[in-house]
């Protein structure tokens, strides 16, 4: 549920605040999750360049949807990272690299080495930021506690099973008889 709010959290912000978003951000975000996209497909053994056209076509739109949101998020981020005045240290960015290490089975030299190729520790700081920022949302957010309700689930089951709390009788207690 933490993971929900703070996700909720962060639509909300894009929703309150739209802003114009180049569109070389958006590409190149949009070529990132392809190749994302593509990682994963070879690893279940899958090639990409093997895929149908239109499917591959029709992926690549939906992504550039979702990599406006994350760029926007992204940019959002960044912006409650400089107001709140978040940074990093490098005993951080030691400690993030040691965590993904441990969690890829390897060495933090191997990670190191890995993210030169991918920005460096600089993309690591950013993510470290970008999760601060959340967390500073989280913090300031007025979250209300209420009951879970399922999103995925179609609104009209929702609101049945609402009416069906409400009409369920309360049970009778039972009388003793005097005697």
């Amino acid at each position: 549920a933490d993971n929900k709010i703070k996700d909720e959290l962060v639509t909300k912000l894009i929703e309150a605040h739209p802003i114009e978003v180049p569109q070389i951000l958006i590409n190149i975000q949009a070529r990132t999750l392809l190749e994302n996209f593509a990682q994963d497909l070879s690893q279940q053994g899958m090639d990409l360049k093997q895929m149908d056209k239109e499917f591959v076509k029709i992926a690549y739109e939906q992504m550039l949807v979702q990599a406006e949101t994350d760029v926007r998020g992204a940019i959002l981020l960044e912006k409650i990272a400089q107001i709140e005045k978040i940074e990093v240290s490098g005993e951080e960015i030691v400690e993030e690299i040691d965590k993904l290490a441990a969690y890829y089975r390897t060495t933090s030299e191997q990670i190191r080495t890995s993210l030169s190729q991918q920005g460096g520790e600089n993309s690591i700081a950013d993510r470290l930021r970008s999760r601060k920022s959340v967390e500073k949302l989280v913090e300031k957010a007025k979250i209300k506690d209420a009951e879970w309700v399922d999103e995925n689930q179609p609104k009209a089951e929702v609101a049945e099973a609402e009416t069906e709390k409400e009409e369920k009788p309360k049970a009778k207690k039972a009388r003793k008889k005097s005697e």
